[in-house]
């Protein structure tokens, strides 16, 4: 048996008692003296001592250890029962050492068996083996000391890293406590900067710029906004600064989609193209749907499963087949419920918008941009204006040149959903996707340059055509400042009547008129399109001037680029009693040179009043006309001569290359007669 093993073996004296058992017969010992005590007193006393004082003391001594010697009888029968468990886990301890022994034994004699019995064997093979000599080492004398010498260079090196790798602990150790401070510092900035920012809200109150409220509308307009509204607002706040047209003309809000309308008549979704390694899981319930035969993806995974494994799906498709009817309406129902809440759950508009108020004179216009986060495009709409007659679609068509809001922006568009058919986009949008929007908002992305051996290549080079916001807004204020007054204008020649002389001049523009008042009258301004069908398109009203007995109607068609195009008139013909060369002179005056009596080009203003001009150039030049039928008309019996005398006298100065007044007059013996160029 090895050492260690004998150390794990611990003898005991079986006449050696534990501190439990010693105390259980000390416990033992003072309880029967005690009780011998209190019999002899007893004896000796009588039943006096039972009613006395010491009695009653001896007798819970008594009791005490009573209780003492049943924890101590408990406690050396746990004792024992733990030494009993010790002696049996040392017995197998024994016997298993002893197995160990006894195989030790049984090696032992088999080796000396094996030793006796190999002692005298020859070894004479042996010597018939021949061994090759040793080879010799030749040694370099400075190899050694190449040693020492590399050994020393490394020693030198090891001892520079170590000094360098201490100053660089002593540095980090640096940089660790000024970042400490720095630390420290920023988190006491916060504090520290909004103490001073509420000390400056008086002065600011005083300087009329209220930075602190402008950097938390900003912070709000962060988290509502997506990311091409928010770049919209913060341009829109930069030009109302810069422009000082904050609370005037212009406001911006930050409003929810859903209080403007709902979103898109049905959800759109994007197409999923098939895995070439996996199986959706309504496989079954899409080939039970379609009954007829499918139109072929256009993806190449799914074309590649369905051409080299036909008669694996086919096999499939039987082996799951329902058995009845039931089973297959039921599939079909629930296959259409979990795709119509599938669908419900995409939203295809952003939670907020922007509102744009603009207030050119003292009408007021909303406008709202939306996103589609699925189109990834930026419509507006008017939803709001003061002034009921403006059209809110047509107001904002080809605010710049061929931009009607009826295409798409994004042509990426039309492929990427999983309609089957074309589909009219702008139908389902709420407002209008025009590209001004999206050049403001930054979505129109123009194509990458190509580069040749290094150079960037000029003819692939495209200059970025989009406004600028100055320029947009701008252009949005011109439009609603003409369309307010267009509409103001058309309300008053609504109420033309023989009577009364409905048409006006501008003040700035009366010296290009006549001081006298015309004979034409504008006897009556109708629309010819009725209100309830409204199109996008131009509008078209029917005017009827009256001198005399001599009646002439024209058609006046005013664009919705209204007055970057100028209304267009045109004379019926058949129903004037002038003839229709004079018309057409009359055409010519009022369509190509209808700005002559603008006096500020340019001016929004000014330029509003162009209808109201263009009638009262049509009235003067009507007057010509009569007062050239007039003179001419009892002089001459030839159709040819009789026009030929009008044209002369109706057109005493000939247009030439002094345009500056359209009209003149001058001071006759029976009166003032006006005269033309």
């Amino acid at each position: 048996m090895s050492q260690n093993a004998r150390a794990g073996i611990t003898l005991c004296d079986p006449n050696s008692k534990t501190k439990t058992l010693s105390d259980l017969q000390n416990i033992c010992v003072s309880l029967r003296h005690l009780l011998n005590e209190i019999q002899t007193t007893k004896e000796s006393q009588g039943d006096a001592f039972v009613s006395s004082n010491e009695f009653q003391k001896q007798k819970r001594q008594a009791f005490h250890y009573l209780g003492a010697m049943k924890g101590r009888l408990r406690d050396t029968f746990l004792e024992k029962h733990t030494k009993k468990m010790e002696i049996q886990k040392k017995k197998e301890f024994i016997d298993v050492y002893h197995l160990k022994l006894q195989n030790l034994l049984y090696e032992k004699q088999h080796l000396l068996c094996e030793i006796d019995r190999h002692k005298n064997t020859s070894l004479t093979e042996m010597n018939k083996i021949d061994f090759r000599p040793i080879v010799e080492i030749n040694v370099h004398p400075d190899t050694h000391k190449q040693h020492l010498d590399r050994l020393i260079s490394e020693l030198e090196s090891r001892k520079q890293m170590q000094s360098n790798f201490k100053a660089l602990d002593d540095e980090i150790a640096q940089v660790e406590a000024i970042t400490k401070q720095k630390l420290k510092f920023l988190a006491n900035l916060r504090g520290t900067l909004n103490v001073i920012e509420d000390s400056t809200h008086s002065l600011q109150e005083y300087m009329g710029n209220p930075v602190t409220s402008k950097l938390c509308k900003q912070n709000e307009a962060i988290e509502l906004l997506p990311t091409p509204l928010y770049s919209l607002y913060c341009e829109l706040d930069g030009y109302m600064e810069a422009a000082q047209v904050r609370n005037k003309k212009m406001q911006v809000e930050i409003v929810r989609t859903d209080l403007y309308g709902k979103s898109t008549k049905r959800y759109l979704s994007k197409r999923k193209f098939a895995n070439v390694f996996t199986e959706s899981e309504d496989t079954l319930q899409k080939r039970i749907r379609s009954a007829s035969p499918r139109t072929p993806s256009r993806s190449p995974s799914s074309s590649r499963n369905t051409v080299t494994q036909p008669s694996t799906e086919s096999d499939s498709v039987l082996d799951t087949e329902p058995q009845n009817s039931e089973e297959i309406f039921s599939q079909i129902g629930s296959t259409e419920t979990s795709a119509q809440v599938q669908d419900k759950n995409v939203s295809d508009l952003s939670a907020h918008s922007l509102l744009l108020k603009l207030c050119p004179i003292k009408e007021t216009f909303s406008i709202l941009f939306r996103y589609y986060t699925v189109l990834k495009i930026v419509t507006v709409e008017v939803i709001e204006a003061t002034c009921n007659g403006i059209s809110h679609e047509a107001v904002l068509m080809k605010l710049f040149p061929d931009d009607d809001g009826d295409e798409i922006p994004r042509i990426a568009s039309g492929y990427e959903f999983e309609e089957s058919g074309e589909m009219d986009l702008c139908t389902l949008l709420l407002g209008r996707p025009y590209h001004w929007a999206q050049w403001i908002c930054g979505l129109h992305v123009l194509p990458r340059p190509k580069v040749v051996d290094g150079i960037l290549s000029t003819e692939t080079l495209i200059t970025r055509i989009q406004p600028s916001i100055q320029n947009t807004m701008e252009q949005l204020l011109k439009r609603f400042a003409s369309a307010t007054y267009l509409e103001i204008h058309l309300s008053e020649l609504s109420r033309a009547s023989f009577d009364q002389d409905v048409v006006r001049v501008s003040p700035d523009s009366i010296e290009y008129f006549p001081s006298f008042s015309p004979i034409t009258r504008l006897e009556g301004w109708k629309l010819m399109i009725p209100e309830e069908e409204k199109t996008l398109s131009s509008r078209i009203f029917k005017a009827i001037f009256r001198n005399g007995d001599i009646q002439c109607e024209a058609i006046v068609e005013i664009s919705t680029e209204f007055p970057v195009r100028p209304p267009h008139f045109r004379f019926c013909t058949d129903e004037s009693s002038l003839l229709p060369m004079e018309l057409k002179e009359v055409e010519i005056e009022i369509n190509d040179h209808c700005t002559e009596c603008i006096k500020r080009k340019g001016d929004v203003e000014a330029e509003a009043w162009i209808l109201m001009h263009q009638l009262r150039k049509v009235q003067y030049c009507i007057d010509l006309v009569v007062s050239s039928v007039e003179k001419t008309s009892g002089k001459g019996t030839d159709p040819t001569q009789l026009w030929i005398k009008r044209i002369l006298s109706a057109t005493r100065h000939r247009r030439g290359k002094n345009r500056r007044l359209p009209f003149g007059s001058i001071v006759l013996s029976q009166g003032e007669e006006l005269l033309h160029r």
